[in-house]
């Protein structure tokens, strides 16, 4: 059960280049972005960056986000700051959820809460289901701002409708536990298995221990099995001693069934760290 007791996990890392609009920026924004994907950085930085110069917002957000990474330019958080203020300052959602970060973890400048709260808000007004998160954990947490359930739950609820799976498994654990929320434990079930299916690993365990006791769903040990092992093998310790302990009150049949459906599992839905490909560059959310 202590796995409920959980309501932040970070999110998985990835980067967004933003992708222009119209416009005479479109076509040094294209060559820009054609040679990034391509892995060609220090092209894509100096394209970026000459569109940056003349106040272009996305290419003022991608080259804060390449100083900020290091891509095609050596790191230098300082220049990383400059041009996503500049990019949030026209009104750019991802850099005002970028902002957010750096004041929460004080990256290049001081650490303060009510700063990240700001720009996290900003960027949640304009629909940014990364800022809604952030903003939901930090008023479940009084971070920077006066601590409320209530705020936390309509924060969680809207980024949830958008699919976002941390807030759908924060969600779901009000849900659970009755926190802002009436108790509803097959809502929590429902949301859970939202995030599950997205590969939260918050989400599979807290499936795992549902269908163990057989709240908010039928019992079943396979599923729980099933739920436990997928958490396991995205790093829950946790979810690794619930499998093997579920395990015991198995048959082999069970077992076997269980370990089948894992696999299909993992084979319709490749998890990071399992084959899948990518680049991991942009924090995009996730509130420690």
């Amino acid at each position: 059960m202590g796995t409920l007791a959980g309501q932040v996990k970070r999110l998985a890392i990835a980067v967004l280049l933003l992708v222009a609009a119209s416009g005479p920026a479109t076509a040094g924004y294209d060559t820009g972005m054609n040679a990034y994907n391509r892995g060609d950085y220090r092209t894509a930085f100096k394209e970026f960056l000459v569109l940056a110069e003349t106040g272009y917002a996305p290419a003022q957000y991608n080259v804060g986000l390449m100083y900020d990474q290091g891509m095609g330019v050596t790191p230098n958080p300082v220049e990383a700051l400059k041009w996503f203020r500049q990019a949030a300052a026209k009104g750019d959602p991802d850099a005002q959820v970028k902002l957010g970060h750096i004041h929460l973890y004080g990256k290049g400048v001081p650490v303060n809460y009510p700063i990240a709260a700001t720009w996290y808000r900003k960027a949640a007004g304009q629909g940014n289901r990364d800022a809604q998160f952030n903003l939901g954990v930090m008023y479940r947490r009084g971070l920077g701002v006066k601590q409320s359930i209530s705020d936390a739950v309509m924060w969680y609820r809207r980024a949830a409708d958008q699919g976002h799976p941390s807030s759908q498994a924060n969600l779901a654990a009000l849900y659970y536990s009755g926190r802002g929320v009436a108790q509803d434990y097959g809502q929590a079930a429902a949301l859970f298995k939202k995030a599950a299916r997205q590969g939260n690993p918050l989400a599979m365990a807290n499936l795992g221990v549902m269908y163990e006791e057989g709240t908010g769903v039928p019992r079943d040990l396979v599923l729980a099995h099933v739920w436990f092992g997928l958490a396991a093998a995205l790093g829950d310790s946790q979810a690794a001693r619930d499998r093997d302990t579920v395990a015991k009150a198995m048959s082999e049949d069970q077992l076997g069934q269980a370990r089948a459906m894992a696999s299909q599992w993992l084979a319709r839905n490749p998890m990071p760290g399992r084959g899948g490909q990518g680049k991991a560059q942009g924090l995009k959310g996730g509130v420690p």
